[in-house]
């Protein structure tokens, strides 16, 4: 009503809703904001400040819907404009504009409340309103001002948005604005509490000794355990003691007490126990839940000094029973331990501590290497496994997966915070399920509302210092390895090796509980595009959307830095899978194909890109049934009913329904969804159901929103799947390239290069043995004598070497044999056997009898392995042997030749340096051993599929669609027939080249047009287009006319270009002479093959049929565009304007400037500046081209040049010119020099 109430009445409309705070304008309305952030408005409707959505009826509060969905919760009301303050910071503010109030740059008026941008940056906690101004208290104290100042009132502000009154930067600061005045006064630093003052304070162990004996008054269970009583006696106890210990415990903090002063371990410790079992136990008292809450906020540095012990508190609470349903004791807990944690730097320490175990679990590890292999296989079974198992099986398996770091508080910690806030978004997906459902519209509310929890800000905490790590490490390795080549960024020191392991180990937590909500949140979202919609809103507040994305940016990053780090860390089968579930929810985007064609789409072409606060209508979508309207209809005697958020009308159904009438009667006006649900109709009636369909239901009063059109919405994890992707794709690619060539490997790249290198070595890093036992350990011959005890060789079989006696290969065990000198064993007697008599008989052999275990015998013996591995022979050797009576083959005859050339060459070394036989044939064994035990073999299966291997590459999705326009063109009949079955933004991209004549270049498609004359009709213009990949040919294919190849395109297009006049700079283009007096074939000019020629003061500029710039000439200020002041004989192309397609360039006859106009709009300038004829705010000249900025946004279709002002066209028409304004030249109805284009 509009009367007067002389006494405090209760608004009625505001019973059950707590309104935090209220505001009353001068004038006559009234703004409040509940706890829920809901903005309430009434009052005055004619200034339109109190504004919701254009309602009328102010008498009662209404909600100011553009502000639904915000957490609001201060609110403040000026003359004629209203402000709200968020609790992000952010500030909107409506109403009139004049004297820029409301923060805006311009002074428009504004009906609806806008965000303030300029202020999105800052965290805004205090607004002051004044008459005209307004100031803004950010967190760090500093003050922003921002309105009319005629009187002085901001200081020394100055211009259209809010800025710093810097008078008072630095200073914690509070204001309050009057009329035409501002008070601003500065906050002191806050006093110590003394330590004893008379009935409040008195600091030592008694006092604290006494309050415990209180507060254990109020636990007086048979255990003395708390028991919950409606004692109001009790009540008040509890409440003033507390009150009292949380101000003994505020003066011992500011006075930086010992903690030992203040009382014994155990006292503290029952105090710190009453005081959470307080805080946290369900049905206590709110007062005593709330001061027991303000003692654990003021307090915690004393009852929970150390970071260790509120890790372990915080992991205790979240494991605990407590930790459950809407507790929201429970729920402060663990943010004040959260914000404890990050409050004094617990988490770097226990991060710093996590790395240490890590760097002891690897040198543990190291002692066996056996150990390490088998653990790593262990784990990535038992990570891959975890994916997929049940909640109490994976955690097990994670507890093994953690190893000794799950005794550390910090991963312990880490993986129950995850857990914690995967268990609450998996209850949200299944409470998010179709029978719960009456309005759309609610659950997108309850959404947007949700805000960043304290521990997911602990886990991105971790996450960026986790990275943050790495970066300290890098620099300490870049100053350590400063002298060493580009390798040392792929060998990791202890530190990095340590990270590394914590890195893998965060990655498969993070990602098993991500798997879990994107498994989930698939099978919800495959029921349609509604409930799609709904789990990506989950998905964006949790984990998955809040820690995921910035998390793989980082691992990018990391990846980039150290090209080894997946590799090292061994995270490519768990990213792997992450990104198999990534691609699983984002194919069921109802928008999926709507993005591919917006990534697509020409430069220019306006996309929209849709949000849950989009309002939209569908044409599919149905009517708007309104609240108001479904209750009128039923008083009327209608019968409409909700289902799923929608208006049936089941008047005519009644009759016929099978449940009855009266049951249909029974849901008049109701929502009947679950009873409906409950029924379980078939897929016939409830198609059947549409005939009665209505509209979608909407209740303004709970704040809701339209409904969405969801059947264009894209999923929010796109780009983190692109950025998996991408990171898996650089992972695979730094293995592939693999570290950089070192100096040893430039220095023998010949020999890396050679033949039998081919296949490799047989591991990345061979052992280093002693070299002076290596032969020994490895030779059973009497030419080299083993040292007594065992060799570091004798321990493990070296890569390459087979066990004997599990060897299951033939021709590996027969080599083997034959290389080690096994000469009893039957294969190798048989072969030796059998090569001898052919050696004999064909008089290959070498005509001194050695017995077997002589040097020279044993290289023979060992270079034939060699040989027979590397050619691949050692299967027919075997087929040999087995088969006695077989004839050599030409391959092993040639092997044998060889062997004995190399016996021939033994001798006669041994012969000319007179030496032993052992001194001369010992590095031969070396290197044939090296060729054997440690080369994989040159020849071989493995190597022969690699070789033949091909890697097929994808076409991108704009190539193959540019590849489907041209042959469906050149298959269609009709020049224009079936335009809409293509692709629309190709066809705007071939519009645009057609009229702009230009060559361009998109992603291996080249577009050629050619201006159009009058005499052009444009249903036969012959647009011309190549695809240099199409049947493997580089013709032009023609669209819309007929063939023509590249020769006939450029005849079509062939200039010739005849020049005379004065050439004393060279202005011509290369010609001799300063003058020429008869026109003249120019050579230069010609080959650039222009499409517009256009000349200045002795100087020239062409553009060329590919939209590009080229100049020659007198060069004086620069007027070339060339980057400096020298003349220019022949065409030079400007370099700054190569990126771009130049339509046009303006200059003068007799001008010392000149405009280049491109096809998109963007006018450049460059020569003389003098009377700021260049439009850059300047009268300087400048010698490379410069986008004139005031013209950026005006699309500008045309420009010309006069000697000393320039005027330019934009595509409305509107017409801009500056330089020079004598004489009125400007044509603004004034003399005045314009430095900048004005309309």
């Amino acid at each position: 009503t509009y009367e007067d109430s002389l006494r405090p009445t209760l608004v009625a409309f505001f019973k059950g809703v707590n309104i935090i705070d209220i505001s009353f304008s001068r004038d006559s309305q009234t703004l409040a904001v509940s706890d829920s952030g809901t903005v309430y408005a009434w009052g005055e409707e004619e200034s339109r400040k109190v504004n919701r959505n254009g309602c009328e009826d102010t008498k009662t509060p209404k909600v100011v819907d553009k502000l639904s969905g915000i957490d609001i919760y201060r609110v403040y009301s000026g003359v004629d404009i209203c402000i709200a303050l968020a609790r992000n910071g952010d500030v909107y503010t409506w109403g009139k504009g004049d004297n820029i109030r409301l923060g805006h740059p311009t002074d428009e008026y504004s009906r609806f409340p806008k965000l303030v941008e300029s202020l999105m940056s800052r965290k805004v906690v205090d607004i002051a309103v004044g008459h005209c101004h307004c100031m803004a208290i950010t967190a760090d104290g500093d003050i922003y001002g921002w309105g009319q100042n005629d009187n002085g009132q901001l200081g020394d502000f100055t211009g259209p948005e809010p800025a710093l009154i810097t008078s008072f930067k630095g200073k914690n600061v509070r204001a309050a604005c009057g009329d035409k005045r501002t008070l601003i006064w500065c906050l002191d630093e806050p006093s110590c509490v003394k330590l004893k003052l008379p009935y409040i304070v008195d600091v030592n162990p008694v006092t604290f000794q006494l309050l415990d004996e209180l507060l254990k008054f109020i636990f007086d269970g048979p255990d003395g355990g708390l028991v919950i009583s409606s004692c109001l006696e009790k009540e008040c106890i509890a409440v003033a003691c507390l009150n009292l210990l949380k101000v003994q415990l505020s003066a011992a903090i500011s006075n930086k007490l010992e903690i030992s002063n203040v009382g014994d371990p155990d006292l503290l410790r029952s105090l710190k126990q009453q005081v959470i079992d307080l805080a946290v136990t369900p049905g206590i008292a709110s007062p005593v839940q709330t001061a027991a809450q303000n003692v654990l906020r003021i307090g915690w540095v004393i009852l929970l000094p150390t970071a260790d012990e509120r890790a372990k508190a915080l992991s205790l609470l979240l494991s605990g029973s407590q930790n459950s349903g809407g507790n929201s004791g429970c729920h402060f807990m663990i943010d004040l331990l959260v914000h404890s944690l990050m409050a004094d730097g617990g988490l770097e320490s226990a991060l710093s501590t996590a790395v240490k175990i890590e760097l002891e679990e690897i040198e543990y590890a190291v002692v066996d290497q056996s150990l390490v292999l088998e653990n790593k296989n262990i784990t990535f079974a038992r990570t891959l496994d975890s994916m997929n198992l049940p909640p109490a099986q994976g955690d097990t398996d994670f507890e093994d997966l953690l190893g000794k770091s799950s005794d550390i508080p910090l991963l312990y910690l880490l993986k129950q915070l995850l857990r914690n806030a995967s268990t609450q978004t998996l209850s949200k997906l299944e409470n998010n399920i179709p029978e719960t459902m009456t309005s759309s519209a609610i659950k997108l509310e309850k959404l947007e509302k949700m805000e960043k929890s304290a521990s997911l800000n602990l886990l991105l905490r971790f996450q960026r210092l986790l990275v943050a790590e790495f970066y300290s490490a890098r620099n300490i390795n870049f100053d350590a390895d400063k002298e060493k080549d580009e390798d040392s960024k792929h060998t990791f020191g202890p530190r990095l090796k340590g990270l590394a392991s914590l890195l893998r180990k965060y990655v498969c937590l993070l990602s098993t509980f991500v798997c879990k909500a994107l498994s989930l949140s698939s099978a919800l979202g495959s029921s349609g595009s509604y409930l799609f919609a709904v789990a990506s809103s989950i998905l964006e507040s949790d984990i998955t959307g809040v820690l995921l994305p910035e998390f793989l940016v980082c691992l990018v990053q990391l990846e980039i830095m150290f090209p080894s780090l997946i590799h090292e860390s061994q995270l490519i089968p768990v990213l792997s899978q992450l990104l198999d579930h990534l691609d699983k929810f984002n194919q069921l985007a109802p928008g999926i194909d709507r993005e591919d064609t917006a990534d697509l789409l020409w430069h220019g072409v306006p996309s929209s890109n849709l949000s849950l606060t989009a309002i939209v209508h569908s044409k599919d979508d149905g009517p708007i049934v309104y609240k108001s309207d479904f209750e009128n209809h039923n008083k009327d005697n209608g019968l409409w009913t909700i289902i799923h958020g929608r208006v049936y009308d089941l008047q005519e159904f009644k009759n016929r329904a099978p449940c009855g009438v009266a049951t249909i009667e029974q849901y008049a006006g109701k929502d009947a969804t679950k009873a409906f649900e409950t029924a379980n109709h078939s897929e016939e009636a409830k198609k059947r159901m549409q005939a009665f369909f209505v509209g979608n239901y909407y209740d303004p009063d709970l704040e809701l929103f339209q409904r969405v059109d969801f059947s264009n919405y894209t999923s929010m994890m796109t780009d983190c799947e692109r950025t998996l992707a991408y990171l898996l794709g650089l992972a695979t690619h730094n293995e592939v390239i693999g570290p950089a060539l070192k100096t040893c490997e430039h220095t023998y790249a010949q020999w890396l290069s050679s033949s039998v290198m081919r296949g490799g070595l047989q591991v990345c890093q061979p052992p280093n043995p002693f070299e002076e036992e290596k032969g020994e350990a490895r030779s059973a011959s009497t030419a080299v004598s083993p040292v007594s005890g065992t060799t570091p060789t004798e321990v493990s079989l070296l890569p390459g070497i087979c066990d004997l006696n599990i060897c299951n290969d033939p021709k590996q065990y027969f080599l083997q044999n034959m290389a080690e000198s096994h000469l009893n064993e039957p294969l190798v007697k048989k072969f030796l056997h059998l090569t001898q008599e052919f050696s004999r008989e064909h008089h290959i052999t070498v005509h001194l009898n050695f017995p077997a275990d002589h040097p020279v015998e044993e290289v023979g013996r060992l270079l034939t392995a060699v040989l027979l591995k590397h050619l691949r022979l050692g299967e027919m050797c075997v087929s040999l042997a087995e088969n006695a009576n077989s004839l050599i083959p030409p391959t092993i005859e040639h092997v044998l030749r060889i062997t004995q050339q190399a016996k021939y060459c033994l001798i006669k070394a041994r012969q000319d340096i007179n030496s032993s036989y052992k001194e001369v044939c010992s590095p031969v064994l070396d290197r044939c051993r090296f060729l054997f035990y440690e080369i994989r073999p040159a020849r071989s299966s493995e190597v022969e599929v690699l070789s033949r291997l091909r890697f097929y590459s994808v076409t991108p999705k704009w190539k193959h669609a540019i590849h489907k326009l041209i042959k469906n063109r050149r298959l269609s009949k009709d020049e224009d027939g079936n335009i809409d079955k293509y692709y629309q933004y190709i066809e705007i991209c071939i519009k645009q080249c057609r009229s702009g004549g230009i060559d361009c270049r998109i992603h291996g498609l080249t577009i050629l047009g050619r201006r159009k004359t009058e005499a052009d009709d444009s249903t036969s213009f012959p647009f011309l287009a190549s695809d240099e990949d199409i049947e493997g040919d580089n013709d032009v294919q023609v669209i819309g006319g007929p063939k023509s190849t590249t020769g006939e395109m450029l005849k079509d297009l062939e200039t010739k270009v005849y020049v005379w006049g004065l050439n004393d700079k060279d202005q011509l283009g290369g010609l001799r002479g300063s003058k020429i007096k008869l026109p003249v074939f120019s050579e230069h000019l010609s080959t650039l093959k222009p499409i517009s020629i256009a000349g200045g003061s002795k100087s020239l500029f062409i553009i060329s049929q590919d939209g590009k710039v080229y100049a020659c000439g007198e060069g004086t200020n620069g007027r070339l565009g060339l980057g400096h002041s020298n003349n220019v004989s022949y065409p030079r192309q400007i370099s700054s304007l190569s990126q771009f397609v130049v339509r046009k360039v303006a200059v003068h006859s007799g001008g010392r400037h000149a405009l280049a106009l491109t096809v998109d709009g963007k006018v450049f300038s460059w020569g003389e500046g003098d009377d700021g004829k260049l439009g850059l705010g300047n009268r300087v000249s400048y010698d490379r081209p410069r986008l004139i900025l005031a013209l950026k946004s005006k699309r500008i279709r045309d420009i010309a040049c006069g000697s000393a002002h320039s005027a330019a066209i934009s595509s409305s028409g509107e017409l801009y010119t500056w330089g020079l304004g004598d004489y009125g030249r400007l044509g603004h109805g004034d003399l005045v020099t314009q430095t900048e284009p004005k309309m």
